[in-house]
């Protein structure tokens, strides 16, 4: 585990392992976009590199190293924010040779149609409104995991998450 660590004798392969998928993650959350996600994950580690010596306590790695990642992902979604498209896989039905119920499909469609929905209304939050929102539901993070990774205490995360979700319903 990474609290056992001697910064002069990190192995960074096994840093970069044990770590790449919660940073692509965090990353992907914000971008919806694999190529940019799989690039904030490279620079995600290189900073981290350059950075690790600036770490006090290492039971925050994890949130440390996804704080970097989202700061990299929201910088470059503000640039690309005007040119961006995004591609949207869950109106696309796959082929298959199995029966087909026609209720299923009606009910995935409309389910997709439904997240589309709400993946675009969180889109147009607040940034500190959409964040909370991606942490917990998508990051699937605790009171205190956000509380620590965004620095601000558990009353606070609970009060953005509450006034993101009246958001969403005032817009849905």
């Amino acid at each position: 585990m990474i609290m056992q660590w001697d910064q002069d004798h990190i192995n960074y392969n096994q840093l970069f392992q044990e770590y790449k998928q919660h940073v692509y993650q965090s990353a992907y959350t914000i971008l919806r976009n694999e190529e940019d996600a799989q690039d904030i994950v490279q620079e995600t580690f290189i900073t981290v590199l350059e950075k690790l010596h600036t770490l006090r306590n290492l039971k925050k790695f994890r949130a440390w190293i996804c704080r970097i990642a989202v700061n990299l992902a929201i910088n470059r979604y503000r640039k690309k924010r005007k040119e961006m498209f995004v591609e949207d896989e869950s109106n696309m039905i796959y082929l298959t040779k199995d029966p087909i119920d026609v209720n299923t499909i009606e009910e995935t469609v409309e389910a997709n149609e439904r997240n589309r929905v709400l993946k675009e209304k969180i889109e147009h939050l607040k940034d500190e409104y959409r964040e909370i929102i991606d942490l917990y539901y998508y990051e699937d993070l605790s009171y205190k995991e956000i509380g620590q990774f965004l620095d601000i205490n558990i009353g606070a995360v609970k009060s953005r998450l509450h006034r993101a979700k009246m958001q969403l319903r005032k817009v849905i």
